[in-house]
């Protein structure tokens, strides 16, 4: 079933919602993250096919001195169930959404739109031992548009696949990661109806990950992503983003701590190490498995 992979593809998911005119649910569906590792469930749920994960994080960007500081808040949660032994693997589904609520410093937003519903996701996911204690996973999810911004938006649906295989290199502690992710939307207007540029119809992604398992339940680890976006007047674009994270990981919960450096969205060029001048994103998460 569906879950986090490794921990810097959630660090990834929301913060580099930077894709030209796509609501920041629509961006995380296309692609932006990938929970692609199938789990057995845990702790209170330890004999029964069913999972639930919680996931609170807070972001800031702490970069740009042009405007006030502003916040994001999100509170997410997922129901995995478990098929068990497939074809030599494992398989399972999941249902997820989440909200998502603004402030400005310390203080929440008091709008009509705040906080908003992020979109329904509906996901099965195969997953199974390859050599060397390696592990591939292959996924498919259907995003409905319940969000806010997906129908303010005017999207029907985003239909993303992913396959991604992990491997421990040199040593246990030490695993690089390999993801290959494609993203179709389906949209009800070929411009945004907010910003009035080209919505987006294709996203291909490639993430390349590297994670460092350190004692006493301590992480550490870097992610680089290269997105190519097709928009519906025939525009392509590439965008590439690198982050860092620290992470602690207890039995069922974990907290850590990302540096996102921020997005690099000029055609034709590839910047693994980019940092950008206006936006250098913290974010904070704790999870929660049972």
């Amino acid at each position: 079933m569906q879950v986090i992979l490794m921990i810097f593809f959630l660090m990834t998911s929301n913060a580099f919602s930077q894709t030209l005119a796509m609501p920041a649910t629509a961006v995380k569906s296309a692609i932006q993250t990938s929970k692609t590792q199938i789990k057995k469930p845990k702790s209170l749920l330890a004999l029964s096919p069913w999972s639930l994960t919680t996931d609170y994080t807070a972001s800031t960007n702490m970069a740009d001195e042009r405007f006030n500081k502003t916040s994001e808040h999100t509170l997410d949660a997922e129901i995995d169930y478990s098929f068990g032994r497939f074809l030599n693997g494992e398989c399972g589904v999941s249902i997820a959404t989440g909200l998502i609520s603004y402030a400005d410093g310390n203080n929440i937003r008091n709008d009509g739109n705040n906080p908003i519903w992020n979109d329904l996701s509906l996901g099965f996911s195969y997953g199974q031992r390859t050599w060397a204690n390696s592990k591939i996973v292959f996924s498919i999810n259907e995003n409905l548009p319940t969000g806010y911004e997906s129908q303010s938006e005017g999207y029907k649906s985003v239909v993303e696949t992913n396959a991604a295989l992990a491997t421990p290199i040199f040593i246990k502690s030490l695993t690089l990661t390999n993801t290959m992710g494609m993203a179709y939307i389906v949209n009800s207007f070929s411009d945004s109806p907010n910003s009035l540029a080209s919505n987006p119809n294709y996203v291909s992604s490639y993430k390349l990950g590297l994670s460092f398992r350190l004692p006493a339940g301590f992480s550490v680890g870097a992610v680089g992503i290269l997105k190519s976006v097709h928009f519906m007047n025939d525009e392509n674009q590439l965008r590439s983003s690198t982050s860092e994270y620290i992470q602690y990981k207890a039995k069922v919960w974990s907290i850590s701590l990302a540096y996102l450096m921020g997005n690099y969205d000029e055609n034709d060029t590839y910047r693994f190490l980019y940092l950008d001048e206006n936006r250098r994103v913290f974010r904070l998460g704790v999870k929660l498995e049972i």
